[in-house]
């Protein structure tokens, strides 16, 4: 009964392996969101919904896209959200990598 416990604990714990893989997920999740960030950053009136909207969706809901709209950034934030959730799979699991 011991040693299941104790190898279930040495595999659950942090390696420099999972360490590695922990940060890169998390500066690729990073990347991966900048432009939508950026959008966000380009407006100085603070966080709106409209803007969030703007910034993913691309052009309002009510206006056809123009020659200078900006590009909609909602798949920037769904491989985002796949990096998070890798991330937290990989930290979280008890199979050593």
């Amino acid at each position: 009964m011991f040693a299941s416990a104790r190898t279930r604990l040495r595999s659950a714990t942090m390696t420099p392996l999972r360490v590695a893989v922990l940060i890169l997920l998390a500066w690729g999740a990073y990347w991966s969101a900048l432009p939508w960030i950026d959008c966000l950053r380009a407006y100085p009136f603070g966080l709106d919904l409209n803007q969030a909207q703007f910034c993913t969706l691309g052009t309002p809901v009510f206006r056809s896209p123009g020659p200078g709209s900006p590009p909609a950034h909602l798949a920037n934030l769904l491989v985002a959200l796949a990096y998070v959730f890798t991330a937290v799979l990989t930290a979280v699991r008890g199979r050593p990598i």
